[in-house]
């Protein structure tokens, strides 16, 4: 991953790099440290991945984030002041988010069109800070949340967001 950064640093805009067991922190710690023009991070199933290796991601202006199960809020935090060019956001498995998550992407990933919230632990608390604050958004999953019913869900997007897709 070092070479891969080392090499591409000015022109590597998109990395897809799902399912890569040995990846660790340092690889993509170092990826999101060098190549700036970086658009696009598919790191899902990467399971050896933690929130270390995002620490530096407000420096990427990222339009597409796709991340592993042990992401928490503290990679939501590192999203701040880069967060509102976020378009698609996939946290799907990530167990660790939750109605504190969704609070925090209401608040600095506005711009988000896509968001996967498959397999979480939000709630209908947390969905109504995404319907009141991401206005941009067109399609969102929410397939195997044990926590939510689907009617209150359906009907709150109805209202808030009348075009956006709920994937139940």
């Amino acid at each position: 991953m070092i070479a891969v950064g080392a090499y591409l640093a000015d022109t590597l805009q998109a990395l897809h790099i799902q399912g890569c067991f040995n990846l660790t922190d340092v690889g993509v710690g170092y990826v999101v440290n060098s190549c700036l023009n970086l658009k696009s991070l598919d790191f899902r199933g990467c399971n050896q991945v933690t929130d270390a290796s995002l620490e530096n991601i407000h420096l990427l202006k990222l339009s597409d984030l796709r991340v592993c199960k042990n992401i928490t809020n503290t990679s939501i935090l590192c999203l701040k002041y880069s967060g509102h060019l976020l378009e698609i956001l996939d946290l799907e498995d990530a167990t660790a988010v939750d109605n504190d998550t969704l609070l925090l992407l209401s608040q600095y990933c506005t711009n988000v069109r896509i968001l996967n919230l498959f397999n979480t632990s939000v709630t209908t608390v947390g969905l109504e800070y995404i319907a009141k604050s991401c206005n941009k958004l067109e399609t969102i999953v929410l397939r195997n949340c044990q926590k939510l019913v689907s009617l209150p869900v359906i009907q709150l997007f109805k209202n808030a967001l009348p075009n956006a897709k709920v994937v139940i």
